[in-house]
């Protein structure tokens, strides 16, 4: 098996979405290690990536287990941004992974 979480995520990722990833990114850094999506409700970690698709697209055959349903649904990343700020996007998971992406992309910066 596998001991590569990025791998392992890669693969996850083309075998559930159909969709072939050029690459993957680790969302971690030296200061954060996994994304923790409630602390109020767990004190486990994820760990997040960032998958970058090439151009154009290719498309996998996707392989669901029998108890899995998935629907691909793109969505422009601005529309997911104003989502975000209108307080429609309900999974923090998703968010901090959205916001840690723009960060490590260098499209996301923190004023001192």
């Amino acid at each position: 098996t596998d001991k590569n979480p990025g791998s392992c995520a890669k693969r996850e990722f083309e075998a559930e979405t159909g969709l072939k990833l050029e690459k993957i990114i680790t969302l971690e850094t030296k200061d954060i290690s996994g994304i923790c999506p409630s602390s109020r409700q767990s004190v486990q970690r994820s760990r997040g990536f960032l998958g970058l698709l090439p151009k154009p697209l290719k498309l996998l055959k996707p392989e669901l287990d029998s108890e899995e349903f998935l629907k691909i649904v793109l969505v422009p990343l601005k529309d997911w941004l104003e989502l975000i700020e209108q307080g429609h996007a309900k999974d923090a998971m998703a968010i901090c992974s959205t916001y840690m992406a723009l960060r490590k992309l260098g499209r996301l910066k923190l004023v001192p």
